[in-house]
């Protein structure tokens, strides 16, 4: 079990697992109202000084005023309509079965609709799939907690997830990497659990958690979790070894065909978390040639039209997987998210993903701003513009970064000044 405990390695900053904290109930709390300045553009974040999160409000006109202040009527109406709905800040019941037999392209209630194809689509990127391939849409979603830090790079397989979340941990941040429509067979470095997860996971439906351990408080929450099956490394020490090319805690690697035959009946397939556009129609917004953006630590994300993707850049290099494919994925949401301290320990922070915030999305080289609203744990983000209108994705993989901050838009100067060579 992967606890950060002496003997191994310490994380660069404070250590992966602090110890065992009371676990105990706090207050819930509600993203702090997302209305504030537009996110800044520069040419050179590093000659401007600029660091992702920062706010910039020169040069803002008329035309940025009108729709900010659309954008507070439009939080304001999310803000009534989230509190009618919740009742408790936080649902304590469990999230609905679904059975097998349910398509994996039924649209949860009136949360998101999506543009189906015909033939069978991946409910977690919306596109279609050939007929050999489609039972792997009957499979739950394999969701494992990957290690984010550079010590952990090139990640496995990480390029394969249908949907990545960054998290923030102690510090750095930790992947949540949902897999479902592909079939891989390693996956690392697998890290520990946090109290952000459980409200995560439960999108997925009823999905396998793949983790290597947590604190006392964190296992607690997780195995008090009924929509999370526990496929952690204590659960399933045989589905788990250890990799030679890194040293422990960063080499603990998750054989997934293992892991998915590990499913509870009845087997809970996930529904889409995203609307998304019919193939080949042109994305809204504004043309945007790259963001920065920081959860914990800073990456970059930049628009390539030849890949029909956002190239990522992480610790200042071009980020890739394993096999030596870059990270681009089609889409790129930064949800502003609010922190707090995890009841498992108070140094340890934890995401408040029910409520609602400001949202971007950036798809097809271009960024739309709108809020993002979620009023219970089983259901997914809704995004909505400026104007009320559902933000909506090009259909393939997608990354969420889970921000305590705006993203700030990349200039083509600096996008052009970006490393295409891993640092050596």
């Amino acid at each position: 079990m992967d606890t950060d405990t002496p003997g191994e390695p310490p994380e660069p900053t404070v250590p992966d697992e602090p110890p065992e904290a009371e676990d105990h109930v706090t207050e819930d709390h509600v993203t702090e109202d997302p209305v504030a300045e537009e996110p800044p553009v520069v040419d050179d974040p590093v000659a401007e000084g600029g660091e992702p999160g920062e706010p910039d409000t020169a040069g803002s006109g008329g035309g940025g005023r009108a729709r900010w202040w659309a954008l507070a009527g439009l939080v304001a109406m999310v803000a009534v309509a989230v509190v009618g709905w919740w009742g408790p800040w936080r649902d304590t019941s469990e999230p609905s079965q679904q059975s097998a037999a349910r398509s994996p392209t039924t649209t949860p209630g009136a949360t998101t609709s999506v543009v189906v194809p015909n033939g069978p689509v991946a409910p977690l990127t919306g596109v279609p799939v050939s007929q050999a391939d489609a039972a792997r849409l009957l499979r739950p979603a394999l969701v494992a907690k990957v290690d984010a830090s550079a010590e952990a790079m090139p990640q496995i397989a990480l390029g394969r997830a249908d949907v990545v979340l960054e998290v923030r941990v102690e510090g750095i941040s930790r992947y949540l990497a949902a897999f479902q429509s592909q079939d891989v067979h390693d996956i690392g470095p697998i890290r520990s659990a946090r109290t952000t997860d459980p409200d995560l996971l439960a999108m997925f439906g009823h999905p396998l958690f793949a983790f290597s351990g947590g604190n006392q408080g964190v296992l607690r929450r997780v195995r008090a979790s009924d929509w999370i099956q526990d496929v952690s490394e204590d659960a399933a020490p045989a589905a788990y070894h250890r990799g030679r090319d890194q040293p422990a805690p960063h080499n603990l690697i998750a054989d997934a065909p293992t892991l998915w035959s590990m499913a509870r009946d009845p087997v809970v397939v996930p529904t889409p978390l995203f609307a998304y556009r019919a193939a080949g129609s042109p994305a809204p917004g504004v043309p945007t040639a790259g963001i920065a953006v920081s959860v914990g630590s800073d990456a970059r994300f930049a628009w390539d039209e030849q890949r029909r993707g956002w190239l990522r850049w992480a610790f200042g290099t071009p980020h890739a997987d394993d096999s030596g494919t870059r990270i681009a994925p089609t889409n790129v949401v930064v949800l502003q998210t609010n922190y707090v301290a995890s009841p498992a320990d108070n140094r340890s922070p934890e995401a408040v993903s029910v409520g609602f915030g400001r949202a971007w999305v950036l798809s097809g080289g271009r960024m739309v701003e709108g809020i993002w609203s979620r009023a219970d744990r089983t259901q997914p983000w809704t995004l909505r513009d400026a104007a009320g209108a559902p933000m909506t994705l090009e259909p393939g993989t997608t990354w969420v970064e889970l921000a305590d901050g705006p993203p700030l838009v990349l200039g083509r100067d600096a996008v052009a000044a970006l490393p295409t060579s891993p640092a050596r």
